[in-house]
């Protein structure tokens, strides 16, 4: 290289450097590690070369003044990451590899803090698909491991796992965690949530996107549903720690009439009686009476329109009891 270029250079690598001599004719570095082959770099100039107390390898231009004291301070909070090689040079674009960090300049600590937060957060919490790997976020939250780069939705996932989740399903989902396997995914996510509260959900799936709307948390209770002891279609959902159920098949089981109007508004008529519902929103109508709850009656998930088990027994007089295998809804018929 250094013939052909007409340039002499040093020699640098993501490995522990045990021996360099630098002969009129040829210059010798010998590095070591285990495991698998490590990069290695040359670089035009002179380089510097030393091991922070943090643990990363560091190279820097000779010629150049690097503070030492604030990458030591910055990496001393990565403790996954102390195996790094960090190579300062303004010959290369900046890139972010899995044993080497290649900065332009050593002296910026934010661009160094950001680019080792995604780093750290990568070594903890890897994801497959990119689309997902927000999520890391989430999931570094529930290890404990505190980030500032998480963004709204994150920290919206994040309150709604920690609010509504018992503790002993919270430290035993933050054990799957830990010992599952990387990379991860949103369908992974959804089968340790569902195996350690043991009901299932696809919490994680739905808001695979960063950008669209939160979904809430919910546990399908997976029972088989029954009104006035007969089998109806759905389910009984688990959300904002109350129980939810399909007020279409249980308003049409005692005989009213259902009507969705414009998407926003629902009409149930039974005789001289006439409901109106807004889903999500706290108010309904009973015979041209508004009436104000607390929260919302009724709300829309996965398409369909279910009601809480405090307005079903307010509105309609009913009740749930649950056994092992079905959920018994009991409804007055008048």
């Amino acid at each position: 290289i250094t013939s052909e270029k007409g340039v002499k250079g040093s020699w640098g690598a993501a490995a522990k450097q045990i021996g360099s001599v630098n002969k009129e004719y040829i210059h010798y570095v010998l590095f070591e590690k285990e495991g698998p082959l490590f990069p290695i770099f040359y670089e035009a100039g002179k380089l510097s070369y030393i091991r922070l107390e943090a643990g990363p390898y560091l190279y820097y231009p000779e010629d150049s003044t690097v503070n030492i004291p604030a990458l030591e301070n910055v990496f001393k909070s990565y403790d996954t990451l102390q195996d790094k090689t960090i190579l300062l040079t303004s010959n290369h674009p900046p890139s972010a590899g899995e044993e080497m960090l290649i900065m332009g300049n050593g002296n910026n600590a934010a661009m160094l803090k950001q680019t080792l937060t995604s780093q750290y957060a990568d070594s903890l919490a890897a994801f497959s698909d990119g689309k997902e790997k927000w999520l890391q976020y989430v999931v570094l939250d529930a290890l404990k491991f505190a980030t500032d780069e998480k963004g709204a939705k994150a920290s919206e996932l994040t309150r709604m796992l920690e609010t509504q989740i018992p503790r002993h399903i919270w430290i035993s989902f933050q054990e799957s965690l830990l010992a599952e396997e990387q990379p991860l995914t949103a369908v992974k996510l959804d089968e340790l949530l569902s195996e350690a509260s043991g009901r299932k959900t696809a919490f994680f799936c739905l808001n695979r996107d960063q950008n669209a709307k939160t979904v809430p948390l919910y546990f399908d209770m997976n029972k088989q549903l029954l009104v006035n002891g007969k089998k109806v279609s759905g389910t009984v959902l688990l959300m904002q720690n109350r129980k939810w159920v399909p007020l279409e098949e249980l308003a049409k089981s005692i005989g009213f009439q259902y009507q969705r109007i414009n998407g926003s508004e629902l009409l149930l008529q039974k005789g001289q009686d006439i409901l109106r519902f807004y889903p999500g929103e706290p108010v309904f109508i009973l015979n041209g009476i508004d009436y104000t709850t607390e929260s919302e009656p009724v709300l829309t998930f996965g398409g369909k329109v279910y009601i809480s088990e405090k307005a079903l027994r307010s509105i309609f007089g009913g009740f749930i009891a649950e056994d092992a295998q079905s959920a018994r809804v009991s409804l007055p018929m008048e």
